[in-house]
């Protein structure tokens, strides 16, 4: 949603920007945006240009990383859903947070609707690959989805315990830009278990709005969620401190859905904890479904999502493997199925 407070968030986002360039990237360059994905093209599709590490939003635009533009099905044409995505990297020992976004990383291939990179932070490597395909609920097209698979090993000689936290601040932009910080959204618990947290244009105190964003995880232990005002969860990340399991404006209900007419600049975060000993390797999957649909339709992994082919699993088994097979790849083209 676009509103007045924009231009605060802008100026906030701008001194952030500064920090974070001064401090965790040490004055290096910003990382590159590895891609424009793409989902195909009319009622369902979306747009995006992520960075090399992952993040994307139209408050990463330092980065190269564009806003999620989404054309939704049933009309109302073309919008942007994001103003930031990233994930967020702590160790359970404590201390602050790392956005992994703002990270730099090597492009290891691309094609229209996928791209693959690496970086690391301390003894931990990431291989990345970043997907985006259609959202199908009972067989028709509502959306699309984008699968960010991340393949992390600890190459160090010691255990590491970690936690990966995936944020969304969300802007949809379908209702006019009405003025207000009123947007909706909640956590929800499909059928098949899949917790979903998700985002609405306006609060209606339901899981049925007609467009939402919503992310999901995998892999790992849960180390909770938080649906808050993007200044105080934004804060809470960037401090260390732990995901409170809480949706803020749901009243005596409890039903973990922002109520009516209590709605807010809303963002989202979903934890999940690794224990790696040393050598070891896991997968971290966080997937954003761009829907026009109620949250509460999607599963995991969603129907009509682009598939993780075969092919890749040789490539992500861990840095050593996937180094070796990267620099082979590297002297031939990469294609994406």
């Amino acid at each position: 949603m676009v509103t007045a407070g924009r231009a605060v968030r802008a100026s906030r986002a701008a001194a952030a920007v500064g920090v974070a360039l001064a401090g965790a990237l040490a004055g290096a360059t910003p990382a590159r945006a590895v891609a424009t994905l793409n989902s195909g093209t009319g009622p369902g599709s979306v747009t995006v240009t992520v960075t090399n590490s992952g993040a994307f939003g139209s408050g990463y635009g330092i980065y190269d990383a564009s806003d999620a533009v989404y054309d939704r099905v049933g009309g109302a044409g073309q919008g942007g859903t994001t103003y930031g995505s990233t994930v967020y990297l702590g160790f359970l020992d404590g201390g602050t947070r790392i956005n992994l976004g703002q990270r730099q990383a090597e492009l290891l291939g691309s094609g229209p609707n996928a791209a693959q990179s690496r970086f690391s932070e301390g003894s931990l490597g990431f291989v990345l690959l970043q997907e985006l395909g259609a959202l199908v609920i009972d067989g028709a097209r509502a959306g699309s989805v984008l699968t960010q698979t991340y393949t992390i090993t600890n190459a160090g000689a010691e255990g590491v315990d970690f936690e990966l936290v995936r944020f969304l601040d969300g802007d949809l932009n379908f209702n006019g830009g009405a003025g207000r910080e009123d947007d909706g959204g909640g956590r929800y618990l499909a059928a098949d278990g899949t917790e979903i947290l998700f985002e609405t244009d306006t609060a209606v105190g339901t899981s049925q709005s007609d467009t939402f964003v919503g992310i999901a995880n995998e892999g790992g232990t849960s180390t909770g969620f938080d649906v808050l005002d993007y200044s105080t969860l934004g804060g809470n990340l960037d401090q260390g401190r732990a995901l409170e399991g809480r949706v803020a404006g749901d009243g005596p209900d409890a039903d973990q859905f922002i109520d009516q007419g209590n709605g807010y600049d809303t963002s989202l975060a979903l934890g999940r904890a690794f224990t790696l000993a040393a050598g070891q390797s896991a997968t971290f999957t966080t997937r954003t479904f761009f829907g026009t649909a109620a949250a509460a339709a999607v599963q995991q992994p969603p129907s009509g999502a682009v598939p993780e082919p075969a092919t890749w699993a040789t490539m992500l088994v861990g840095l050593g493997a996937a180094g070796a097979a990267m620099r082979r790849r590297q002297r031939t083209a990469v294609r994406f199925a």
